[in-house]
């Protein structure tokens, strides 16, 4: 069962200075889609998050059943 949030991405950077080069060394070592497919094996949706995606499928007339 998936146990962590989304803010477990954040946890490193807590007492890392937030410089330029180092978002650019970032950037350049992990592509944007390792992080989304990392959050999609290990993160679980909070009940706030999976709430607002219903809310969002409700007003646009679209699910997935």
């Amino acid at each position: 069962m998936k146990a962590i949030s989304a803010d477990v991405l954040s946890i490193s950077l807590y007492n890392q200075p937030i410089t330029t080069s180092f978002i650019q060394l970032s950037m350049k070592t992990v592509s944007c889609q390792q992080v989304i497919d990392w959050q999609n094996e290990n993160v679980c949706h909070n009940h706030y998050g999976l709430r607002k995606r219903m809310d969002n499928e409700l007003k646009s007339g679209t699910s997935d059943g």
